[in-house]
């Protein structure tokens, strides 16, 4: 068969005020990953936003995956192909969490993880029988996902190349998706598998795009321990509780890490505890940062405003502490719950959802009601803090980059900061700990300082 695999295009691309514009610019591992699977077939992948769909050539399968906010236009693309005659299967996290509703686009769409399914969905497209849903669940060996068709991918301009070595995340935050996909669990590829792809990557720089990397301590040491050697410079997302294992920051440094995004999240101790974002203690947030600078690791930080316990006062607080803790580049996100969870259902039977336009779900616009500040009041606060601050994604990938091409891991302490007290405590979240039910209500407590 021809198969066609596209990864539709985000309206929000490269708007000035969209703010991980650079993230995005991404080929899509997962599409890579299914061309891999999809030995036999002649296949080619496309990305909207370096190329046009080929509408007018001959596919026998047309495969898209897609968030929420890119939904409406991968939509708009099924319909077309199949207005043509051609085959759509739909899949990622937005026809995972809507399959009803992406089912009314598509002749098939795969919920959850594709790897398990997809021998199965194109039997059955070669046969004709093609349709439905089809439950792809969780890849529990994770040493059977091939490495990722980086030869359909086309020259990538930007410095820094992506990767994954785990899946999943361990912890409970209510606005984020993966609780609710049924593929949050972690799961580690082998470590000699992940290397040995490192070793095919051309760039030196490497965006480890996990969830939680450090779920599993000993994993993360053994990988960390066998980069050494490939003298590449590497980032990740990681949790707050990265910063208390002195160990681990040393080893991080060592194998070339020179930034961490970290989900801080708010500096307002109600917010932290109505979302569950269980692993941050605002009082150590200092420590935190000042443990990541001693070790030469530059601190990426993100903020969510429009919290129930957050109030007009969130954004001048946070401004103020993003500039007293000396955070290296930061970012700042509407609370957008995904459509399909239960937050989500949670805020529509309280009548405070009022934007169900899909396109606008990239974190970046409105669309609940907030409890204590008006809509307008979060807008102009969030721009706000952006244009007091004078940053935007740009500026906080410029940093990074330029970092990581004129530094070296072993250099001196960023900041020159004196040596405190190693902060005490370890990783310690629990691997596949269940979610509770019942959240923590804020008690009022407005922002805290740090």
């Amino acid at each position: 068969m021809r198969i066609l695999f596209i990864s539709p295009r985000w309206a929000g691309y490269k708007k000035t005020d969209r703010n991980y514009q650079r993230e995005m610019a991404a080929y899509p591992l997962t599409l890579g990953i299914l061309a891999g699977l999809s030995e036999g077939h002649q296949v080619r992948l496309v990305d909207e936003h370096r190329e046009p769909v080929p509408f007018d050539e001959p596919w026998d399968l047309v495969g898209i995956t897609t968030t929420t906010y890119r939904s409406n236009r991968a939509y708009q693309i099924a319909d077309r192909f199949r207005e043509l005659g051609i085959r759509v299967v739909l899949g990622g996290i937005h026809p995972t969490l809507m399959p009803t509703e992406a089912l009314q686009h598509a002749d098939a769409v795969v919920r959850g993880e594709a790897e398990p399914i997809w021998g199965r969905v194109l039997s059955d497209a070669e046969n004709g029988t093609l349709g439905g849903l089809y439950e792809g669940g969780m890849t529990l060996d994770m040493a059977s996902i091939p490495f990722p068709r980086r030869d359909l991918y086309g020259p990538q301009p930007q410095p820094t190349t992506w990767i994954q070595a785990t899946r999943g995340c361990s912890l409970c935050c209510k606005f984020c998706y993966l609780q609710y996909t049924g593929w949050g669990t972690h799961r580690q590829r082998p470590v000699e598998l992940v290397i040995e792809e490192m070793k095919t990557l051309s760039h030196n720089l490497i965006f480890l795009v996990d969830d939680n990397l450090f779920v599993d301590r000993d994993y993360a040491m053994s990988l960390m321990e066998r980069m050494i050697p490939l003298n590449k410079l590497w980032w990740s997302q990681a949790p707050t509780t990265v910063a208390y294992d002195e160990e681990l920051l040393e080893l991080a440094r060592r194998s070339g890490c020179y930034s961490f995004s970290i989900g801080f999240q708010s500096i307002n101790r109600g917010g932290i505890r109505q979302c569950r974002v269980m692993q941050n203690r605002i009082e150590r947030y200092h420590d935190i940062v000042r443990a990541l600078h001693r070790h030469n690791i530059l601190v990426d930080a993100t903020f969510i405003f429009g919290f129930d316990a957050d109030t007009p006062n969130i954004f001048q607080d946070t401004v103020d502490a993003i500039t007293d803790l000396e955070i290296d580049a930061y970012a700042f996100y509407f609370l957008t719950p995904c459509p399909g969870t239960r937050y989500f259902d949670e805020l529509d039977r309280e009548g405070r959802i009022f934007n169900r336009n899909w396109e606008e779900y990239d974190w970046t616009y409105v669309v609940h009601t907030p409890k204590t500040m008006s809509v307008q009041e979060l807008e102009r606060g969030y721009h706000w803090a952006w244009n007091t601050l004078d940053n935007n994604f740009e500026q906080t990938a410029f940093v990074r980059e330029r970092w990581a091409l004129s530094q070296r891991v072993h250099q001196p302490a960023l900041h020159g900061c004196p040596e405190p007290e190693p902060p005490v405590g370890v990783l310690g979240i629990p691997v596949n700990r269940s979610c509770p039910d019942i959240i923590d209500e804020p008690d009022g407590e407005s922002q805290a300082g740090v």
